[in-house]
């Protein structure tokens, strides 16, 4: 809910994104984790949030940029900006290309020792 000529602290934001986000995720993150980090990105650096499912010891993609979404919903009451939050990134869990992309991802990293099983990922690049 959008308040007239309040606005919203940052930190007001990110500590109600640390209380209630993962709640509000579906049932299977239920034993999640939001972890802020900085990111670098090739648009800058920005405070980014992971979601990272204990239970698989794997990071859900994509990455919250915190301060985008502070930028946009700082008008709004802390409770409607972090539902808000959520139902937004929602819409992009349900990309499974991208999770399916994750799940290899960390399946080779998890496994990078093993060459029997790396070894059709692998690729050969001439650099000079």
């Amino acid at each position: 809910m959008c308040r007239k000529g309040i606005i919203m602290e940052k930190q007001e934001f990110i500590e109600g994104l640390q209380k209630s986000f993962v709640s509000l995720l579906p049932p299977e993150y239920a034993d999640a984790k939001l972890q802020l980090r900085e990111v670098h990105s090739s648009r800058g650096v920005y405070q980014g949030a992971d979601i990272i499912r204990t239970d698989m010891d794997m990071r859900i993609m994509p990455v919250l940029n915190i301060d985008q979404m502070y930028e946009g919903m700082k008008d709004m009451d802390v409770t409607s900006a972090v539902n808000k939050a959520a139902t937004i990134y929602k819409k992009h869990l349900g990309n499974s290309q991208d999770m399916m992309y994750d799940n290899q991802i960390n399946s080779i990293v998890n496994n990078i020792s093993d060459y029997d099983f790396v070894k059709e990922h692998l690729c050969v690049t001439v650099c000079s």
